[in-house]
């Protein structure tokens, strides 16, 4: 992203949309599977080097995206296909999604993302392969 600053929203129907706070201008626009509304998105999140879009999803997925261009470039735009993995088994939805700093020698990578589902459980997922690799599960609220 450089100097740049996006925002990531998602809308009632699951479209997401990646915005340009400084010019207040859209800048990516990914809708969601009209067919099957259990996938739709429900969070989205940006990689802090603007390269890839994470929606968390309302069956307990995440879909990566990887942006052309990087969001902020001339011409961004979803490259390749959007992968969806379950990231969380029991199928609660995810309310929060952030991208991870793995790598410090090379300079920051972002390979792993952090998502949180409303049962309180916690996934790390792998950004590149899409696949869950640590499941922390909710912990419960209860006294008992």
């Amino acid at each position: 992203l450089g100097h740049r600053t996006a925002m990531a929203t998602v809308s009632v129907d699951g479209t997401a949309r990646v915005w340009d706070c400084a010019a207040g201008a859209k800048v990516l626009e990914v809708h969601a599977d009209v067919s099957d509304a259990t996938v739709r998105a429900t969070r989205a999140a940006v990689s802090p080097d603007g390269t890839r879009l994470c929606l968390g999803c309302r069956d307990g997925g995440v879909a990566v995206v990887t942006v052309g261009a990087g969001v902020g470039g001339v011409a961004p735009g979803v490259q390749g296909p959007v992968r969806h993995a379950r990231a969380h088994p029991s199928g609660a939805a995810v309310v929060h999604a952030s991208f991870l700093r793995t790598g410090v020698s090379e300079g920051p990578t972002f390979s792993r993302l952090l998502t949180v589902a409303a049962d309180g459980s916690i996934s790390l997922t792998d950004v590149d392969t899409c696949e869950c690799r640590q499941l922390f599960p909710g912990v419960s609220n209860s006294l008992d």
